[in-house]
């Protein structure tokens, strides 16, 4: 925004650069005692206020970058909505989300209804995303695991939860405690191991387009 606002007050100079000697001419035909600055004219004149705000509205574009306007775009946080504990915590956090104004800056995607398409959550697949915790950021740079549950924690207002994690040892055991959670939590909800169900939905998947072995229901 600074290097925009300097181009346009530098395209403004010379634009006028070449008026310097009527500028100086205007100012002392209305009796001012001292030549009027380019700027102090366009202000006055409807044509320089036309400029001016041309201007303007060029340097708001120049400012509203893809980088910038990425960064609104609201972090995606992809879950499991057959986990029934993943599903408790992320009620929780779409509640405080409604509740404290964080919804556009948040979102909740759940993977395992139909239709999920990993371009429209940066990229992510269905099996990366059920292997660990994943958030795409509004920049498009994807986090996993405890990294994941940092951004998630903070984009709603509570960055303190997972403080802790700051101290190299607390980040050691945190990390193993949930990669330890992350493979086996569907067995732990009587789901089966993550492996089978994942070769289980490719087998289906296959089917649905007719390439599998056997169709179901045969």
């Amino acid at each position: 925004l600074a290097i925009s606002s300097f181009a346009v007050t530098t395209a403004s100079r010379a634009a006028f650069a070449p008026s310097a000697g009527l500028i100086r001419a205007s100012a002392l035909w209305r009796g001012e005692g001292s030549v009027v600055s380019p700027a102090t004219l366009a202000a006055r004149t409807p044509l320089g206020g036309r400029m001016r705000m041309q201007l303007g509205a060029r340097a708001m574009s120049l400012s509203a970058t893809p980088q910038a306007q990425a960064q609104e775009r609201p972090m995606l946080v992809l879950y499991d909505g057959k986990c029934p504990l993943c599903l408790a915590e992320i009620s929780f956090l779409e509640k405080r989300s409604n509740k404290h104004g964080y919804t556009d800056k948040i979102a909740f995607v759940d993977v395992a209804e139909e239709g999920y398409d990993p371009a429209n959550n940066g990229g992510v697949s269905y099996e990366d995303a059920m292997r660990v915790m994943t958030v795409v950021r509004g920049d498009g740079t994807v986090t996993r695991g405890m990294s994941a549950f940092e951004d998630i924690y903070a984009q709603v207002g509570l960055p303190w939860v997972f403080s802790m994690l700051k101290y190299t040892s607390i980040r050691r055991f945190a990390d193993r405690v949930y990669d330890f959670w992350a493979v086996y939590r569907l067995p732990i909800s009587g789901r089966g191991s993550l492996d089978a169900h994942l070769a289980e939905r490719m087998r289906e998947a296959k089917c649905d387009t007719g390439t599998c072995e056997g169709k179901r229901g045969m």
